[in-house]
């Protein structure tokens, strides 16, 4: 009878897992509404700026980014009721199309900035040429968000490039000025050293402060969306 009970009682599900997708989807659903709503319009006005014909692509990109919003918002809903592994795999299923949808708005915003670029070659208008290289630029990091949100939809819980390298960005900085507080501990030991020896380790102070000032930029710019 215990038996019985036992293959009747329903699948349980990996309740972290169910977190996972939940927060995956949320972050994908607002990341790419906010790159459909503010990023695209920016890309657009300077591509007019720059005379680059760009409105069919980012017309597509911002339906497939807005489409990819839509069904990670589901997906959210989804994984947040969740209690049977079916249930679940219906969640991920909602995520991975809006990860085929992120790839989508990726393609058509590489197209763009491509476009963008070659604007760039066929005037010789300075104005011209400025707006149509920052059409180029914003599309092409545009594009890199877009890739990076399909990735997180296919491995929720994984990090996209993005925030992997923050991550890394982060550590670098971390470890560099780890480093540069050691050195005047280093001076001290070696104060009976010769004076060139004494130069040299403040000469590395100073470019291991530079390093981590620069990985901590590195950190910032990578987080942007």
């Amino acid at each position: 009878a215990r038996k019985a009970a036992e293959a009747a009682k329903p699948e349980e599900i990996n309740k972290g897992d169910v977190d996972e997708i939940q927060q995956a989807a949320k972050n994908v659903a607002e990341k790419a509404q906010e790159i459909a709503d503010k990023k695209v319009p920016e890309i657009k006005k300077d591509a007019e700026a720059g005379k680059a014909d760009t409105n069919k692509e980012l017309n597509q990109a911002k339906e497939a980014l807005e489409a990819a919003a839509k069904k990670a918002e589901e997906a959210e809903q989804q994984a947040s009721k969740a209690d049977n592994p079916e249930e679940k795999k219906e969640a991920e299923k909602k995520l991975n199309e809006a990860g085929k949808d992120l790839e989508k708005a990726a393609e058509q915003l590489g197209k763009a900035a491509d476009k963008a670029e070659q604007a760039q070659k066929d005037t010789a208008d300075p104005g011209q040429k400025d707006a149509a290289e920052q059409a180029e630029m914003k599309a092409r990091e545009a594009a890199e968000a877009a890739k990076d949100l399909s990735q997180q939809c296919n491995k929720p819980g994984a990090k996209g490039d993005q925030e992997k390298n923050a991550d890394k960005a982060g550590d670098i900085a971390k470890k560099v000025e780890e480093l540069a507080d050691k050195i005047p501990g280093i001076e001290k030991n070696n104060e009976a050293a010769e004076a060139g020896a004494k130069n040299d380790l403040e000469d590395a102070k100073e470019a291991l402060e530079a390093a981590a000032e620069k990985a901590a930029e590195a950190q910032k710019a990578a987080t942007k969306p």
